[in-house]
């Protein structure tokens, strides 16, 4: 009968434990964004900033995947190579993108600590304002009233009425509801056949006509 050497089963699952408890412990960062931009109440994604809005970063040091105090540790933000900020457990700061950014937004983190020094460089999307024409029939034309909504999103605004809303068929402009400045309504005569347009909305913002989006569909008739 062949004898089992118990000594070497057991060495296995200690040299496991070994090397699991000699592991080194690793330090990460968990990075929040806001941007102060003006969003559709029914949007459920990340709210983009643009230039000349505001951004608010905040993040929290995790050793371990587990949240470490910074008492006591001197935090430094930079922007691209220039540091906008720094100080003692500075979890958060704000900064206005200006106007002349060019592409995304380069953040680097340095914090100090009694191990040595740890750092995070991430980047934020920056964009331009958008505007998406909201058409329930998808690009046909139907006889009679055919209803159209534009949406703002990324404005640097706080409620829509501080935008400017200019609707647009083919060459000529018209306006929307007075009530609704964001909604259209088309009609189309019943004896319209064969009928191609386009549509497009202009949406800017009233104290900075710089800051401005558009957005062009195609329409035709049901046949």
């Amino acid at each position: 009968m062949k004898l089992i050497n118990l000594k070497k089963i057991l060495l296995i699952p200690l040299l496991l434990f070994s090397f699991s408890f000699v592991a080194e412990a690793k330090d990460d960062f968990l990075i929040n964004w806001k941007a102060s931009v003006y969003v559709p109440f029914f949007y459920t994604g990340k709210a983009l900033p643009t230039l000349g809005s505001k951004i608010e970063v905040s993040f929290e040091l995790l050793h371990d995947d587990q949240i470490v105090s910074l008492k006591g540790r001197e935090v430094r933000w930079f922007i691209g190579n220039k540091q906008v900020a720094k100080g003692p457990n500075l979890k958060k700061t704000i900064y206005n993108i200006p106007g002349e950014q060019t592409g995304n937004l380069a953040i680097r983190l340095e914090v100090s600590g009694p191990y040595g020094e740890v750092n995070k460089v991430f980047t934020i999307p920056v964009t331009s304002p958008k505007v998406v024409i909201e058409d329930k029939n998808q690009g046909i034309l139907n006889k009679g009233n055919n209803n159209y909504l534009a949406w703002p999103y990324f404005f640097n605004v706080k409620k829509m009425d501080e935008l400017g809303f200019t609707w647009q068929i083919d060459e000529d402009r018209t306006t929307g509801k007075p009530d609704q400045r964001n909604t259209l309504d088309l009609n189309v005569a019943k004896d319209v056949n064969d009928y191609n347009s386009e549509l497009s909305a202009t949406i800017q913002k009233l104290n900075n006509l710089l800051e401005i989006g558009r957005k062009s569909i195609n329409l035709k008739t049901n046949k």
